[in-house]
């Protein structure tokens, strides 16, 4: 769903999709988004009660295709895709630090093991 609950899908499949690239966003823009809590101001049509996410400035900040600008409009979006698909570049990049540092621990675990035996000897 969008950001007011209607729900739609885009295509996924490749057969419609050109010129694939890899991403140059992840871990380190996603930790440096500062997100919060926020209420909208009254004159806006966004509805009331608190509301969770940032501001278009701050993703900007971070990495211009985390936004969207509307030259019409005269406001800028935050581009909930990028953000998502960042996050799980983000998960795979995390994924693989564990891996190698579970692989590290195992070697690990294994010369502490020899040294022991050695040690009691």
């Amino acid at each position: 769903t969008n950001s007011v609950g209607t729900l739609f899908f885009t295509p996924s499949d490749s057969t419609f999709k050109k010129k694939f690239e890899k991403l140059n966003f992840g871990l380190k823009d996603i930790v440096k988004l500062e997100l919060k809590s926020f209420y909208w101001k009254a004159d806006t049509l966004y509805g009331n009660g608190k509301q969770f996410g940032g501001t278009y400035q701050q993703f900007k900040r971070v990495n211009e295709s985390f936004v969207s600008y509307s030259h019409t409009n005269k406001f800028g979006f935050i581009n909930w895709d990028a953000v998502r698909v960042a996050h799980l570049k983000a998960t795979q990049e995390l994924a693989y630090k564990v891996e190698k540092q579970d692989v590290l621990i195992k070697d690990l675990q294994k010369q502490i093991n020899e040294l022991k035996k050695m040690s009691s000897k």
